[in-house]
């Protein structure tokens, strides 16, 4: 009886053991994540950003921009000066 004891906390403790490196976080291998993207390039969320703004602007998909509340405040991209109703700029 004692050994079945022991064998069965063994197979508890190897499966949690490899629950919990199954279980590492996704974001440690930082290869494809975007850091410090500039106005106007590619982003997956605020962090990717250097101004730590990301919004989707349709055909362009998510990329890095800045709030704004007057045209400005942003720098110049494809319509020049442009903030929109939202409070982004343009790229």
């Amino acid at each position: 009886m004692k050994s079945l004891e022991s064998l069965l906390i063994v197979i508890t403790l190897v499966f949690s053991l490899v629950f919990v490196v199954g279980c590492e976080d996704e974001d440690t291998d930082d290869g494809d994540k975007i850091t410090n993207a500039a106005f106007g390039e590619k982003c997956t969320d605020d962090d990717s950003c250097a101004s730590e703004v990301c919004v989707e602007f349709g055909k362009l998909s998510w990329v890095c921009t800045l709030d704004c509340v007057e045209d400005s405040q942003c720098p110049d991209g494809s319509e020049g000066q442009k903030c929109n109703k939202s409070g982004y700029c343009r790229p």
